[in-house]
């Protein structure tokens, strides 16, 4: 999961966005955003909030590099 919530903080930063930008763009709880830059594991539904967020497919926030 660690490579989830390196891409997604990634993600969050390059755009400028705080973590609670993040949050509300994707729908979700600022709490959410934290816990899963913490390292805790997300659904598949929150997964795909972020990757609509960022507007990208659910596939590029799970590959490894």
């Amino acid at each position: 999961m660690a490579t989830i919530r390196l891409r997604v903080q990634e993600m969050r930063k390059r755009r400028s966005w705080s973590q609670r930008e993040l949050a509300k763009r994707a729908g979700i709880r600022h709490a959410t955003t934290v816990a899963l830059e913490r390292g805790a594991s997300p659904r598949l539904d929150t997964l795909a909030k972020f990757a609509d967020a960022f507007a990208v497919k659910v596939t590029q926030l799970l590959r490894e590099e």
